[in-house]
């Protein structure tokens, strides 16, 4: 479920209970619909480097639910910026660059995911 939100709108989420029947809670009055979401997140690289790793992630419909990034299958720490939707890594050790292969997951309240991957040298 979607509310309208001044031109466009917002997720509210729901779940289907009957065959015509969806059930969604909502702290306001106002417009509702149902929307169907089928495009995955976008995934925009900023900086991609040994050092640090930058992207802008979207998404048009229900929005972002998680991201997440590994370098060669280890778990690598990433901020997130709701204001620019910017997510970047956070090295522990500084002394150990960022090489191998890395993978960012990001996925949206519906469950449509994107993936990017990249070796970096």
């Amino acid at each position: 479920m979607y509310q309208k939100v001044g031109k466009g709108y917002s997720y509210i989420g729901g779940t289907w209970e009957e065959e015509k029947v969806i059930k969604f809670k909502s702290r306001s009055f106002g417009q509702f619909t149902i929307k169907y979401d089928s495009i995955p997140p976008k995934i925009h690289p900023i900086i991609v480097n040994n050092k640090k790793c930058k992207f802008r992630i979207t998404d048009e419909r229900s929005g972002i639910s998680s991201y997440n990034a590994w370098i060669n299958d280890q778990w690598l720490l990433l901020h997130y910026d709701y204001k620019t939707n910017m997510i970047w890594s956070e090295r522990l050790d500084k002394t150990i660059p960022l090489k191998g292969l890395l993978r960012v997951e990001v996925t949206d309240q519906i469950g449509n995911k994107k993936i990017y991957e990249k070796h970096i040298p």
